[in-house]
């Protein structure tokens, strides 16, 4: 199973931590903000493979099919383009699709587990307190993607 730590102090500065978890963020249905775009860019566009779990595979399968979105076999590939100007864009499994979708399968994909006040002693990192990057890095350090298993 992958997982981010719990203990901030074991992955190493400047190991592009926070860059992976907006990108995570993002795909399951994080606001999206121009900020991310890279200067002199008009979009940027973050995607990623998963592999579902048997567990997640029925309920997956029926998200998908209830908005209209062929499913895969093992994997559901998202992707989203943030625009510099107009709206963006979400695709799941190479379809046209909608944020309220990768809100519906985030559960699915990733979880949380424990506390993010234990993590951050007793500090709430949604308070407002701190940047929209810090912020989802105290909240992803407790995100645990579900495991790959032997078929």
């Amino acid at each position: 199973m992958w997982r981010l730590s719990s203990r901030p102090d074991s992955i190493s500065t400047g190991a592009g931590k926070s860059i992976l978890i907006d990108a995570l963020a993002l795909l399951l249905g994080d606001k999206a903000s121009s900020d991310v775009i890279r200067s002199g860019a008009d979009r940027a566009i973050v995607a990623s493979v998963f592999e579902l779990d048997s567990r997640a595979r029925k309920v997956v399968r029926e998200i998908l099919e209830t908005n209209g979105i062929d499913p895969e076999d093992e994997t559901i590939i998202l992707r989203r383009e943030i625009a510099s100007v107009g709206k963006g864009r979400v695709f799941v499994n190479n379809q046209p699709a909608t944020v309220g979708v990768l809100r519906q399968l985030a559960p699915h994909l990733a979880t949380h587990r424990g506390s993010v006040r234990e993590m951050e002693g007793n500090q709430q990192p949604h308070s407002g307190v701190g940047t929209r990057r810090e912020r989802s890095l105290a909240s992803a350090r407790s995100l645990e993607l579900p495991e790959k298993r032997n078929r």
